[in-house]
């Protein structure tokens, strides 16, 4: 079964982009623009540059340094929580061998 697309318009540094998305996407898309057009507008107060694709760049940039930066720590969560299993089922397998 074909899930519905939904129609919807996003600006981005100042220009209309037409999007198909799912109706379960459309936040996202909707929150990931606004977010966009925020660090665009931060960056403008900070750095100097001649065209909006500057902008853009350095937006594609943080982003992707924050996903993966959030990436790794979520890696280290796992790791550690796996070996928080790993002793927990060691610790389970010991009192059932004591009480055979």
């Amino acid at each position: 079964m074909n899930k519905q697309l939904l129609n919807i318009k996003v600006e981005i540094a100042d220009k209309l982009y037409r999007l198909q998305v799912s109706p379960e996407d459309e936040e996202f898309v909707r929150e990931a623009a606004s977010q966009i057009k925020q660090k665009m507008k931060e960056l403008k107060g900070e750095y100097m540059a001649s065209e909006k694709q500057d902008y853009l760049a350095m937006v594609c940039l943080l982003t992707c340094v924050d996903l993966l930066k959030q990436e790794r720590q979520q890696t280290e969560e796992n790791k550690q929580l796996e070996n928080k299993l790993n002793q927990l089922d060691s610790i389970l397998s010991d009192f059932l061998k004591e009480k055979d």
